[in-house]
C-alpha cells in the first residue's frame, strides 16, 4: 500500500502542466498530475497527483488513490483513497473507501466492486512507457 508520501515507480505519467482532451488508457502504476478532460483507465495503481484536474469519469482495475480534482464518476475494484486536499465532484463505486481529513467529496457513494467488464471502453488508447523505436 502507498501513502502520499510514498513515491512509487510509474509505467505511465502525464506531468503537470500536460494536457490531454479524449480518453486515455494507462498500464501499469500511473500518476496523472496535468489535466485530463475525458475518460481516464487504469489497469494498476493510479495517482492523481495534486494538482491535477480530471474532468471525466475514473476507472481503475484496482486502486485509485486522489490527490487532485476529479469531476466525474470515480470507480475501483479493489478502493478509492482521498487524500488531504483532494476534491471529488461525483459518484465513487469501489469495495473500500478511505476519505483522509481535509479531502472533499460531494456526492454519492456506491460500496459494491464495479462490473470491471460492463465499464472498460474498447476505443480507449494505450499509453505506455516505450520508447518509439529509433
Amino acid at each position: 500500500m502507498f501513502n502520499a508520501n510514498t513515491e512509487m515507480k510509474c509505467d505511465t505519467v502525464l506531468a503537470p502542466g500536460c494536457q490531454l482532451e479524449g480518453k486515455l488508457t494507462c498500464k501499469g502504476p500511473s500518476r496523472i498530475s496535468g489535466q485530463v478532460d475525458g475518460d481516464l483507465m487504469a489497469d494498476d495503481h493510479l495517482v492523481i497527483g495534486a494538482g491535477a484536474q480530471i474532468n471525466g469519469n475514473v476507472l481503475g482495475s484496482t486502486i485509485v488513490e486522489v490527490m487532485g480534482t476529479v469531476t466525474g464518476a470515480v470507480r475501483a475494484a479493489d478502493r478509492v483513497i482521498l487524500r488531504p486536499g483532494s476534491l471529488v465532484d461525483g459518484e465513487v463505486e469501489c469495495p473500500s473507501i478511505v476519505i483522509d481529513e481535509g479531502a472533499k467529496f460531494n456526492g454519492i457513494t456506491k460500496m459494491s466492486k464495479p462490473d470491471m467488464a460492463t465499464l472498460s471502453t474498447p476505443d480507449l488508447k494505450v499509453v505506455s512507457s516505450e520508447s518509439p523505436a529509433e
